[in-house]
Protein backbone atom coordinates (compact mmCIF):
# COMPACT_ATOMS: atom_id res chain seq x y z
CA UNK A 1 0.00 0.00 0.00
CA UNK A 2 1.72 3.39 -0.69
CA UNK A 3 0.79 6.30 2.50
CA UNK A 4 -1.40 8.20 -0.01
CA UNK A 5 -3.69 5.10 0.35
CA UNK A 6 -4.22 6.67 3.77
CA UNK A 7 -5.13 10.04 2.67
CA UNK A 8 -9.03 10.02 2.63
CA UNK A 9 -10.59 12.77 0.33
CA UNK A 10 -13.90 14.78 1.70
CA UNK A 11 -15.10 13.22 -1.39
CA UNK A 12 -14.43 10.19 0.06
CA UNK A 13 -15.88 10.50 3.14
CA UNK A 14 -19.11 11.64 1.26
CA UNK A 15 -19.65 8.66 -0.74
CA UNK A 16 -18.76 6.60 2.24
CA UNK A 17 -21.96 8.20 4.56
CA UNK A 18 -24.07 8.00 1.26
CA UNK A 19 -23.38 3.89 1.27
CA UNK A 20 -24.43 4.51 5.54
CA UNK A 21 -20.48 3.85 6.50
CA UNK A 22 -19.73 6.55 9.04
CA UNK A 23 -16.39 8.47 9.12
CA UNK A 24 -14.67 6.50 12.19
CA UNK A 25 -15.80 3.33 10.43
CA UNK A 26 -13.92 4.35 7.21
CA UNK A 27 -11.17 5.47 8.89
CA UNK A 28 -10.09 2.40 10.74
CA UNK A 29 -11.28 0.04 8.08
CA UNK A 30 -8.59 2.11 5.74
CA UNK A 31 -6.26 2.90 8.25
CA UNK A 32 -6.09 0.54 10.80
CA UNK A 33 -7.60 -2.60 8.89
CA UNK A 34 -5.79 -1.80 5.99
CA UNK A 35 -8.46 -2.04 3.80
CA UNK A 36 -8.25 -1.40 0.29
CA UNK A 37 -10.22 1.89 -0.37
CA UNK A 38 -12.61 0.78 -2.67
CA UNK A 39 -13.76 -1.82 -0.56
CA UNK A 40 -13.98 -0.04 2.73
CA UNK A 41 -16.33 2.95 0.91
CA UNK A 42 -18.74 0.49 -0.81
CA UNK A 43 -18.99 -2.85 1.62
CA UNK A 44 -22.23 -2.12 4.15
CA UNK A 45 -21.65 -2.58 7.92
CA UNK A 46 -23.21 -5.55 9.12
CA UNK A 47 -25.52 -4.86 11.82
CA UNK A 48 -25.87 -6.79 15.21
CA UNK A 49 -28.68 -8.45 15.78
CA UNK A 50 -30.64 -7.34 19.37
CA UNK A 51 -30.77 -10.09 21.72
CA UNK A 52 -31.75 -8.60 24.56
CA UNK A 53 -35.15 -10.93 24.85
CA UNK A 54 -32.78 -14.26 24.13
CA UNK A 55 -30.96 -13.05 26.50
CA UNK A 56 -33.22 -12.61 29.76
CA UNK A 57 -34.75 -15.58 28.84
CA UNK A 58 -31.23 -17.65 29.20
CA UNK A 59 -30.75 -15.95 32.24
CA UNK A 60 -33.74 -16.52 33.62
CA UNK A 61 -32.75 -20.57 32.71
CA UNK A 62 -29.74 -20.14 34.79
CA UNK A 63 -27.67 -19.85 31.48
CA UNK A 64 -24.42 -17.04 31.23
CA UNK A 65 -24.14 -14.52 28.44
CA UNK A 66 -21.08 -15.90 27.64
CA UNK A 67 -22.74 -19.47 27.07
CA UNK A 68 -25.19 -18.18 25.35
CA UNK A 69 -23.06 -15.98 22.75
CA UNK A 70 -20.63 -19.21 22.33
CA UNK A 71 -23.70 -21.75 21.54
CA UNK A 72 -24.86 -18.56 19.39
CA UNK A 73 -21.85 -17.73 17.47
CA UNK A 74 -19.55 -20.87 17.88
CA UNK A 75 -21.83 -23.65 17.84
CA UNK A 76 -24.53 -22.62 15.29
CA UNK A 77 -27.44 -22.71 17.94
CA UNK A 78 -30.73 -21.17 17.34
CA UNK A 79 -31.09 -18.30 19.96
CA UNK A 80 -34.19 -20.22 21.00
CA UNK A 81 -32.31 -22.97 22.02
CA UNK A 82 -29.35 -22.02 23.18
CA UNK A 83 -31.16 -19.60 25.55
CA UNK A 84 -34.31 -22.93 26.94
CA UNK A 85 -31.78 -25.61 26.81
CA UNK A 86 -30.30 -26.57 30.44
CA UNK A 87 -26.57 -26.83 30.92
CA UNK A 88 -24.92 -29.87 30.55
CA UNK A 89 -22.79 -31.01 34.41
CA UNK A 90 -19.81 -31.09 33.00
CA UNK A 91 -19.04 -33.85 35.58
CA UNK A 92 -21.55 -35.79 33.92
CA UNK A 93 -20.46 -34.95 30.22
CA UNK A 94 -16.97 -36.51 31.17
CA UNK A 95 -17.90 -39.50 32.60
CA UNK A 96 -20.37 -39.94 30.17
CA UNK A 97 -17.44 -39.80 27.57
CA UNK A 98 -14.64 -41.25 29.57
CA UNK A 99 -17.36 -44.73 30.19
CA UNK A 100 -17.70 -44.87 26.16
CA UNK A 101 -14.32 -44.33 25.30
CA UNK A 102 -12.79 -46.83 27.85
CA UNK A 103 -11.62 -50.03 26.51
CA UNK A 104 -11.14 -51.37 30.17
CA UNK A 105 -14.66 -52.41 32.19
CA UNK A 106 -15.26 -51.80 36.11
CA UNK A 107 -14.51 -55.06 36.91
CA UNK A 108 -11.03 -55.08 35.49
CA UNK A 109 -10.17 -51.81 36.84
CA UNK A 110 -10.58 -53.32 40.18
CA UNK A 111 -9.06 -56.59 39.78
CA UNK A 112 -6.03 -54.35 38.47
CA UNK A 113 -6.24 -52.40 41.78
CA UNK A 114 -6.31 -55.52 43.73
CA UNK A 115 -3.17 -56.89 42.45
CA UNK A 116 -1.25 -53.55 43.03
CA UNK A 117 -1.31 -52.97 39.30
CA UNK A 118 -1.00 -49.27 38.31
CA UNK A 119 -3.55 -48.20 35.98
CA UNK A 120 -0.80 -47.22 33.64
CA UNK A 121 1.08 -50.43 33.69
CA UNK A 122 -2.66 -51.92 32.73
CA UNK A 123 -3.09 -49.91 30.28
CA UNK A 124 0.69 -50.17 28.53
CA UNK A 125 0.08 -53.73 28.69
CA UNK A 126 -3.36 -54.06 27.11
CA UNK A 127 -2.06 -51.30 23.98
CA UNK A 128 0.83 -54.20 23.85
CA UNK A 129 -1.35 -56.78 23.19
CA UNK A 130 -2.59 -58.62 26.55
CA UNK A 131 -5.18 -59.81 27.17
CA UNK A 132 -7.30 -58.07 29.87
CA UNK A 133 -7.38 -60.99 32.54
CA UNK A 134 -4.15 -61.22 31.80
CA UNK A 135 -2.56 -57.57 32.10
CA UNK A 136 -4.75 -56.95 35.54
CA UNK A 137 -3.25 -60.38 37.32
CA UNK A 138 -0.04 -60.51 36.35
CA UNK A 139 2.38 -58.94 39.06
CA UNK A 140 5.71 -57.51 37.55
CA UNK A 141 8.34 -60.12 37.76
CA UNK A 142 10.88 -57.48 37.90
CA UNK A 143 13.09 -57.31 41.51
CA UNK A 144 11.56 -55.58 43.93
CA UNK A 145 8.17 -55.01 42.41
CA UNK A 146 5.09 -56.50 42.99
Amino acid sequence: MNVYDYYITPEEYEEAERNGIGKKTLDSRIRVYGWRKKRAITEKTQRRTKRGKYLKIAENNGINPQTFYNRVNIHGWSEDDAATRPKVDPAITIEKNGRQQRKTTDDILKKAAENNIPRSTLFARIEKGYDMETAATVRDLRKGRG
